[in-house]
């Protein structure tokens, strides 16, 4: 059986505004409830075959922590 996961990024920062959405950094509010999802899945031993990810900082900082 497969499954597909959909996930999106942490909580992300509005604190500089001179970046663009693209490059907004995670808040740590999100780094935080992000390694907790990857706990979770670690736990339940899933791991995906292939990730389809944005090239967006926050997309990719969340997805190098799960």
């Amino acid at each position: 059986m497969k499954s597909v996961y959909i996930v999106r990024h942490a909580k992300s920062s509005w604190e500089d505004i001179t970046l663009s959405d693209h490059d907004r950094p995670l808040l740590p509010v999100g780094i935080n409830r992000t390694r907790k999802i990857a706990e979770y899945l670690k736990k339940k031993k899933i791991r995906p075959d292939i990730i389809l990810s944005s090239s967006a900082v926050r997309a990719l900082k969340t997805l190098i922590i799960l």
